[in-house]
Formats: structure tokens, sequence, C-alpha cells
């Protein structure tokens, strides 16, 4: 989170959320590989931000191992002046920008803010950190540090069982100040250096001049009972020394992820990427393709890759006579845009499968079970899922909304049938790789019912298409197009809640079920698929 603390209008202007309407020149990753890398490029006149992060498996690490971030500040070229004449210029002052970095648990586990030096303690050249020694993730350690130093470095801690409204939250805990002797001038907006007694959301501010940086490194342990690498791992590759069965010393894990050491890492997995593109995509010869064509192939995947997101909450369904909320459930799912739409949505989601099945099948599969454990009985998923505070908050209130007589393509067959193709293809190649056997165990975990919707007829099936773009390519819409017919008003339908031209049921047709209402005022839980073998862990896994 950031803003320009020499506008006026300063705390008006946070950048948090990815918000078309915050007109960044641009915004989006650059290289991100899904799981253990991703690098960001920010152009907010007159600031160029690079974002990168990195993960790090190691013995002793907790879940999914150590991380670091780098956030690279620096000016944005002006192209109107002379980058030589504004450094020799004495009038000429630095841009100035006000960078927060925060951490939380959203299970409201306490964290300890401390913010003395920590010089010898754990690799780290002062700085401040937060600890906590409980909850999901075990033990773990957040570390600072900056090439500008954390003289000035402000934090605030509360607890609140919301973490929607963040922002919200910072504008309204910044104080208004001014430096000793200053008369005029702009004042500065400050955290006020505070902290609840059991803090569950720490927040950090850094106001400087550019360019600098900041490193935030990540450092866990394994909880009681807790593996300490999910991932099967034979060696620690990434480990500084590994002698196979000892945790690595948190100094060498710390020391591993600051400085030149991190800046190595990072190299080195941007090549990776690079290796991995090239692998798995081919070669694109810009010989025979417009120039720059790499660059948007790369970015296309990561920012698909690095829009991936974990929801968890309760769908907003509409019966008949009433709207009511669907069971809690959790959802792993791409987006199809970080600024518009935020959110897992079913039509996308079986053609971000198509490029994500081939860039990390593993990952894919899970993926795929999540949505399809969305399922109700009669086979529906909501077309738009909007689960918990944080994605209502990005939706009009409009459309959060889900009604079970709309409904979206069956696109994840797309998936699944690639799945299938390629089982096919590779069944007569012993040199088959043994992902694509992981491929055919996926299919072969659960029986999944096929939803075969009573009498309904084709032309029912394009009046549940909400959308006109989606009949038109799936079912021969609009009207005219070969084998269509329109669909009829329906008064009552429509006075009900039902989508226009949805038969209304008669003796002699086979009625449509409206989801199950227990008794507690919820939709039923979704049907669970049985057995899902999630193989990118080492046991199996029930959905």
């Amino acid at each position: 989170m950031w803003f320009d603390p020499q506008r006026p209008d300063a705390l008006s202007n946070i950048r948090h959320n990815a918000q078309e309407r915050d007109g960044l020149s641009k915004y989006g990753w650059e290289a991100h590989d899904g799981k253990s890398y991703g690098r960001q490029e920010l152009h907010d006149k007159p600031f160029h931000l690079t974002t990168s992060w990195v993960k790090r498996q190691c013995r002793g690490c907790g879940y999914g191992g150590d991380w670091a971030l780098l956030l690279d500040a620096k000016p944005l070229p002006n192209p109107d002046a002379s980058a030589e004449h504004d450094l020799l210029d004495p009038d000429v002052k630095l841009p100035r920008i006000s960078v927060f970095f925060y951490v939380a648990d959203e299970a409201g586990s306490p964290a300890e803010i401390q913010t003395d030096g920590l010089k010898g303690q754990s690799g780290l050249e002062g700085g401040s950190r937060v600890v906590q020694e409980g909850g999901v993730a075990g033990g773990w350690q957040l570390h600072m540090g900056s090439s500008s130093g954390l003289g000035k470095l402000r934090h605030l801690g509360v607890q609140t069982p919301h973490m929607h409204n963040v922002t919200e939250l910072v504008q309204q805990s910044l104080v208004l100040t001014r430096s000793k002797g200053q008369s005029r001038g702009t004042p500065a907006y400050q955290l006020p250096n505070t902290a609840a007694a059991a803090p569950n959301v720490a927040i950090f501010q850094l106001t400087a001049s550019l360019p600098f940086t900041l490193e935030v490194a990540f450092l866990g342990r394994p909880g009681p009972g807790q593996n300490p690498i999910r991932e099967p791992v034979m060696a620690c590759s990434d480990c500084a020394s590994d002698d196979g069965t000892q945790p690595e010393p948190i100094s060498d894990r710390a020391k591993a992820l600051q400085g030149p050491a991190l800046r190595q890492l990072m190299r080195s997995r941007e090549e990776q990427f690079d290796q991995r593109f090239a692998d798995t995509f081919g070669q694109l010869s810009e010989q025979d393709l417009p120039p720059g064509i790499q660059a948007v192939a790369k970015a296309a995947l990561s920012n698909l890759l690095g829009g991936i997101g974990y929801f968890y909450g309760a769908s907003l369904i509409r019966l008949p006579h009433k709207t009511l909320p669907s069971q809690e459930a959790g959802l792993f799912s791409a987006v199809p845009s970080r600024s518009f739409f935020p959110r897992g949505f079913l039509w996308d989601e079986g053609f971000h499968q198509l490029v994500i099945s081939r860039w990390a099948p593993d990952m894919s599969r899970d993926m795929l079970a999540h949505w399809l454990d969305l399922m109700n009985q009669q086979g529906w998923i909501a077309r738009e899922q909007i689960l918990g505070a944080e994605a209502r908050s990005r939706v009009p209130e409009e459309f959060i909304v889900q009604r079970p007589d709309s409904a979206n393509p069956p696109t994840l067959f797309l998936a699944l049938a690639q799945m299938a193709d390629q089982i096919a293809a590779a069944a007569s190649d012993p040199s088959a790789s043994s992902a694509l056997h992981d491929q055919e165990q996926f299919l072969k975990a659960g029986k999944l019912p096929t939803y075969i919707p009573g009498d309904q007829t084709p032309a029912t099936l394009r009046e549940m298409l909400v959308n006109g773009l989606d009949a038109e390519h799936f079912l021969g819409w609009p009207p005219g197009s070969p084998g269509s017919t329109p669909p009829k008003r329906d008064p009552y339908r429509e006075a009900t809640g039902g989508a226009a031209g949805t038969p209304t049921p008669s003796p002699s047709s086979t009625p449509r079920r409206s989801p199950q209402v227990n008794g507690k005022g919820v939709i039923g839980q979704p049907r669970k698929i049985p057995n899902v073998v999630l193989l990118s862990d080492t046991q199996e896994s029930e959905h």
C-alpha cells in the first residue's frame, strides 16, 4: 500500500486494491511461476515500483517454506524533462513516497511487534519484526530492512476480525504531524506508533525519498504435529547447507533472503521461469512474429498465474421467495481481472485451466476439484463466486445474489477433455511422464453424476444462459441463427424471480427442483467428490 505524501489530497489517493480508477499507467506481473517467484512492475507517476517475491524451501521451515519480498522504488522517468539536469539541479527535490506493509492473521491469533534493533539475532542488520508463536501457520518471524534505514519506520497494531477494509483502517489511523520547527509546508501523515494488547494485524509505514529498497523476509517453523515440508523433497536444493536431517540454522535462512543473496536467488528464479516457459510453450521466434511477442506472452501467463487466489465464504442464492446464504466453502481459482473481476467466474475458469494445466498440472487439478466441490445436488454451480466480505466489497450490491436458473456453459469440461486427450495419446507411449498418470488418477478419483435437466429442451438451455455471448457461441443464439428459437416471456416466472422464458412446470413436464434448504435456513451443503487425490501432496485428500 502506498501514497504520495506531497499531494494535498494524499489520504484520498492511497493505492491498495488494484482499481482502474487509480489511473496507473502500468501495473502487472512480467514474470510469475505460480508457486515460487514473481516480479511485478507498477508505474504510478512519479513512482516506478518493482515488487518481487521468492519462496525458498528448507528443512525446519513451516508450511510453504520461507519467503521474501523486495520493493525497489525509484522515480519514474519524465520524458519531458532532462534527467541529467534534474540530478544536477539542487533545487529539484526527489519524489518522496510513503509505503505500508502489513501482515494479518485472519483467525485472530495475536502477534508481537518488535521495533528495536535486531542486529546479531537473526543475521539481519537492524530493522523491525513481527513474531507469532501459534496459529495455523506455526511459529514465524517477519523481518524488515531498508536501504534508506528504518529510523523513521512507523507502526500500528490492531485487533480486528475484518480484513476487507484495511485501507479505511489506515486512513482513520494516520495522524497529521509536522516536524519540529516546521511552520509551513506539507504536513506528514504518520501511523501513531501504538499497538493493541493482542494485535492480529501489524502495519508498518516507511516514508522516504526515492530511490530506496525495502526487504521483508518471512521465516517460519512447523507447529505441533505439522510436517516441515508439505511437498516431498528428497534433498533441500535451496538450503545453504544440508546434511539431509538437521534443520537449517535460522541465521543461515535469514542471510539467504537478504541483500545480494536475495537478489541472486531472484535472478536465478527468473532464468528458470524463462527456460520453463520455452520448454512448455516452445520458442516464440520474433523473426516470424511481431516484435515483443515473447514479453507479451510471458506477461499474459504471469498475470493469469499472479491472479490466482484462495477465497472462502458463502454465496447468496436467490430462491423463489427468499434469499439465503449457501454453505461456506473455499475456492482456489484464477480470476478474469485483478482490477475489475477479482473473483472466480465459472465460464472463464474452463479457459484458464487450459493454460494452467499445461504449466502446472497439479495446481490445475487442485483448482478443478475446488470448483467441482461447489456443485449442488442438481448439478448447478453459481456462475460467479462472491465468497466472503472482501470479495463482496468489490461487487455492486445488485450483482451479488446468484440465481439457480442462471447458468454458464460447462467450460470446465474443456480442461477435463484436454486431460483425457493427453492420457489417450500417451497410452501407448512407455516413456510418458508420471504427470500423465497423475492426470488419469484424478479423472478416475470420483464418480461424477451427470446433470440431466429433466425435460428441458435446448431452447430452455438457451434461456438459462444469461449472457448473450455465451449463447451465441455455444447454442446458436441470437434468434435467427440456425436451429434457434426465441425465449417466451413468462410474467409469472419473471415476477417471482425466474428467468424470462423459463417454462412454468406443468403436469406433463418434469419440474425443476430448487436447491434444498435445511432447518437452519441455509442451502444444503454442496455435493462432495469422494477421494479426490491432490497429487501435489503425498497423501489422498477428501474434498
